[in-house]
């Protein structure tokens, strides 16, 4: 009888860790494949001003930000912290900046093995003078570490996505989609991205209306580029760093892509006067392109041609 009984319990045992397991393995594809569903787009807080996408980490860290004037451009933009995640771990898969008036977010793909890299080689050697403090809501933990000027750090790692930012707001905001399961994305910005050349190292997804592209067509007409979003990949060739684009051409606009052209080129030099830089435009019948790249040799001047 006892025999009998110690059998019963260990196949009792058997089949409750083997439900675990299996349990546990369906578990895992499941947030596996929430994980690949969900498109890091529609993880964006809303209302960017824009976006950049970073396909290819390890070449945007070794070609790109390897550069001076590249990276001093960069850095006007995306702060220190998210330029060294890179750095240290170039190896990750593709990323996303969405950049708004009141900060950045960062936003990955990544799991908690390489989240451990990202806080030992990225942010413990940056901030080592105080231990995160930890807020937990909804599930999700946030971890924030005091900066200068009275700014916090903050990140969280929540259903295979790293997020970060140095402003609460827009990581709640963030966090607040992700539980929610909002997983949209406002369609103009989707059909700007379709545009986008997904082997290309970096693209560029902003609003038009910030550049202030225009141009006249009379002495008291102007046709300007506004309301839309205008979208750019960034890539290297023959070790120049460069940037390609198009845009919509219609009747009114075909006759003047190249006073666009100077407009373009006016608005770059307005924004980064250290940098020699001319446009050209070409058109088809459907679109105007735009191209752009940047020499690193004696002058590190940016020429668009």
């Amino acid at each position: 009888m006892r025999t009998y009984q110690k059998e019963i319990i260990i196949v009792s045992i058997t089949i409750l860790v083997t439900f675990f397991a299996v349990w546990h393995f369906f578990g895992k594809l499941e947030e596996e494949k929430q994980t690949v569903d969900i498109d890091l787009y529609s993880l964006v807080a809303p209302n960017p001003n824009a976006l950049i996408a970073v396909n290819r980490p390890s070449i945007f860290s070794r070609l790109i930000l390897s550069q001076t004037a590249m990276q001093d451009i960069i850095s006007q933009h995306i702060p220190d912290i998210f330029l060294s995640i890179i750095e240290a771990c170039p190896t990750q898969s593709s990323l996303l900046f969405s950049i708004h008036p009141q900060g950045v977010v960062f936003l990955a793909k990544a799991d908690a093995k390489s989240l451990v890299q990202i806080e030992k080689k990225a942010i413990s050697p940056l901030f080592n003078t105080y231990k995160p403090q930890h807020q937990v809501k909804e599930n999700i933990t946030f971890n924030y570490l005091p900066d200068t000027e009275n700014r916090f750090f903050g990140y969280y790692l929540h259903n295979g996505f790293l997020v970060a930012s140095y402003s609460k707001k827009l990581l709640e905001e963030v966090a607040s989609k992700q539980m929610d399961f909002l997983a949209w994305i406002p369609s103009e910005i989707t059909m700007a991205a379709n545009a986008f050349d997904s082997n290309a190292p970096m693209n560029i997804l902003f609003q038009a209306d910030s550049l202030n592209l225009y141009t006249s067509i009379t002495d008291s007409t102007e046709w300007r580029i506004q309301n839309q979003w205008l979208a750019a990949d960034i890539f290297t060739s023959e070790g120049n760093i460069c940037c390609y684009g198009s845009y919509p051409l219609s009747e009114q606009t075909d006759t003047l892509y190249q006073s666009m052209a100077d407009t373009l080129s006016l608005r770059l030099k307005e924004l980064y006067p250290h940098l020699n830089i001319t446009a050209q435009i070409d058109t088809d019948k459907a679109y105007m392109y735009y191209t752009a790249c940047h020499s690193s040799i004696q002058t590190d001047s940016l020429v668009l041609h």
